[in-house]
């Protein structure tokens, strides 16, 4: 059965491309910059099937990280730290102010 995997791109963020890919294919894209006053650069939902391979890429960084796609985590905080992606699975939403 589908599911709905949110995914959150936090803090540091400055103009990055960043694209979706799921079993292969762009499913979403999009040029992120985090709101400092939030620490929030954009939430996108995937409709994807459990065991789906889902990746985080950022192609102006040569960047690929994958995102776990098993049904045990709805959401993920992605992080873009000293040239890194950081992922981390939660079922807590996240909040901001």
């Amino acid at each position: 059965m589908p599911m709905i995997l949110e995914i959150h791109f936090q803090e540091g963020f400055s103009h990055d491309e960043v694209q979706l890919l799921v079993d292969g294919a762009v499913a979403d894209q999009a040029t992120l910059t985090t709101r400092l006053q939030t620490g929030l650069a954009a939430i996108r939902k995937l409709t994807v099937s459990p065991g789906a391979k889902v990746h985080i890429v950022l192609p102006g960084h040569g960047i690929k990280e994958t995102v776990p796609a098993d049904g045990a985590h709805r959401y993920v905080q992605v992080n873009f730290e000293n040239g890194n992606l950081v992922t981390t699975p939660t079922n807590q939403i996240p909040g901001y102010l």
